[in-house]
């Protein structure tokens, strides 16, 4: 059988009930997810069948940081498109034709390096793994000061 490959987005929510009244919370917006996965079919309804699964399989319940009910919801797929028989580096996989009245418009939605997602995700680890260890050195060292003034 040959397969093709595909990509999926899709949609997913929170949706927040107050932990007292359990009604769902009202915001002004409401935050959303686009995930895009990539997936390996026969067909394109396979490819869309295992997207909805792969969706609903990742809904879940938990509590957020003010103690209300959350349930991060999937809401379905957004877009799939395939990609082809095989994957290799520097493969265009999708694109998204836009129009600009400018090239000065083209020009602002390219962000400089340090702005792009994936390094602003390692700067911001690197600040907490760094003030993490500066905690634990704090940590440490009053650790070690009172036990040293119990002696």
């Amino acid at each position: 059988m040959k397969y093709k490959w595909y990509l999926a987005y899709l949609i997913e929510f929170p949706m927040i009930r107050d932990k007292k009244t359990l009604k769902l919370i009202n915001y002004k917006k409401y935050l959303f997810w686009e995930n895009l996965i990539l997936i390996k079919a026969s067909n394109p309804n396979l490819a869309y069948s295992k997207a909805i699964k792969y969706g609903k399989d990742g809904e879940y319940k938990t509590t957020n940081t003010d103690g209300n009910l959350l349930k991060w919801k999937f809401g379905g797929v957004s877009e799939l498109v395939e990609v082809g028989n095989s994957i290799g580096d520097k493969q265009e996989l999708t694109f998204t034709e836009n129009f600009a009245k400018n090239f000065q418009l083209i020009r602002k939605l390219i962000p400089p390096k340090n702005r792009l997602s994936v390094f602003k995700w390692n700067e911001k680890l690197k600040k907490e793994k760094l003030l993490n260890k500066k905690r634990r050195k704090k940590y440490t060292n009053t650790q070690g000061a009172a036990s040293r003034k119990k002696v």
